[in-house]
C-alpha cells in the first residue's frame, strides 16, 4: 500500500497524526451533516429543472401558436393583408421581421440553469461519498494495523518468555 499511495506514514510523528486524524473526523462529521441537505437540494433542483425544462418548450409551442393564430383568425381583421401582420408578414421592407427573428432567437437560446446546479450538486455528493468511503477504509486499516501490533507485541512478550525459560510450550 506504501508503494502504491506513496505515502511514508511511518514519517510522521504522533501529533501530526492525531492531527490529520482529528481533521478526518471533523470531515467526516460535516459529511454527515450536508449529505441529507445536498440530498433533499438535489431533489429540489430535480423538480426545478423539470419546471423549467417544461417552460421553454412552452415558450416554444406558444410561439408556434401566435403564429398560427395570427395566420388563422388574425387574417380576417385585416382584411387579408399580410402586411398588417407581425408573424405572416414576410416582406423585407417591414420591421415585423425583426420581432420574429428576436422572438425566435430569444426562445432558442433560452437554458436551463437548474441543469447545471442539479450535476454541480450531484457531482459534490460523489466527491463527499468518496471520500467518506476512503475514510472509512482507512480507519479499518488503522484497526487492523493497531490489532496485528497487539497481537505482535504479545507474540514477542510469549518469545521473550520463552527464551528466558519463563515459561514453556504446552
Amino acid at each position: 500500500m506504501r508503494q502504491a499511495l506513496k505515502i511514508e506514514e511511518h514519517m510522521y510523528n504522533p501529533l501530526q497524526k492525531d492531527k490529520l486524524d482529528l481533521t478526518c473526523k471533523h470531515f467526516q462529521h460535516f459529511a454527515k451533516q450536508i449529505t441529507p441537505i445536498l440530498k433533499t437540494m438535489l431533489t429540489s433542483i430535480a423538480n426545478f429543472m423539470q419546471n423549467k425544462s417544461q417552460s421553454i418548450s412552452n415558450y416554444k409551442d406558444m410561439l408556434l401558436m401566435f403564429d398560427k393564430y395570427e395566420e388563422l383568425n388574425l387574417l380576417n381583421y385585416v382584411d387579408g393583408r399580410k402586411d398588417k401582420m407581425v408573424f405572416g408578414n414576410k416582406d423585407e421592407n417591414s420591421s415585423t421581421g425583426e420581432v420574429v427573428e428576436s422572438m425566435n432567437k430569444l426562445v432558442s437560446n433560452l437554458k436551463n440553469p437548474y441543469f447545471n446546479l442539479y450535476h454541480w450538486c450531484k457531482g459534490e455528493l460523489f466527491d463527499i461519498e468518496a471520500i467518506s468511503s476512503a475514510l472509512k477504509k482507512k480507519d479499518e486499516f488503522q484497526a487492523k494495523i493497531g490489532s496485528n501490533e497487539k497481537k505482535k507485541k504479545t507474540t514477542q512478550g510469549d518469545l521473550d518468555n520463552l527464551t528466558q525459560g519463563k515459561s514453556t510450550m504446552k
